[in-house]
């Protein structure tokens, strides 16, 4: 399999929230964190957006670090597929919530407002002891376009 780095792992400090209809808040939050990690850490995010928008096939490394021994009830039991649907609807250049007319603005990775060049995801949970490791680490990559095509085995 042949990746080409486009985003090395950022980490972002946040406590992941699952996807739930109607709040447009969670979504937003998490760009907004996002943003904030590419701003502190010197990133040429034009450039960024340019190389992820020219990619033909993206590959995203996530891993979620879920806050272990919390007594918020939820806070350490979250599904990856729940996760995972915030920072998908994020990365595009504009997210849809429940009211389709009131779409908002997404980080700009991916031109439209769609995940479809997304051809492979690699994530996992973590479980962290303290509560300030909690949060998200993402690297982006391009994939080639031979491995996104299906070879029958001979």
């Amino acid at each position: 399999m042949a990746r080409t780095l486009l985003l090395d792992k950022i980490t972002v400090q946040y406590s992941p929230r699952t996807s739930g209809k109607g709040d447009p808040s969670k979504k937003e939050e998490l760009r907004d964190k996002l943003l904030d990690a590419f701003k502190r850490s010197n990133m040429d995010l034009e450039n960024l957006t340019k190389r992820c928008r020219n990619a033909k096939y993206l590959s995203l490394d996530v891993v979620y670090r879920i806050f272990h021994g919390s007594k918020v009830e939820g806070r350490e039991r979250k599904d990856l597929d729940n996760m995972l649907k915030i920072l998908l609807d994020v990365l595009p250049e504009r997210f849809s919530v429940q009211d389709k007319s009131k779409q908002r603005e997404g980080l700009g990775l991916i031109a439209g407002e769609d995940d479809t060049k997304i051809f492979e995801i690699h994530c996992a949970k973590k479980k962290v002891y303290e509560e300030n490791e909690e949060g998200l680490e993402l690297a982006i990559f391009q994939l080639d376009e031979a491995d996104v095509l299906f070879k029958e085995s001979q």
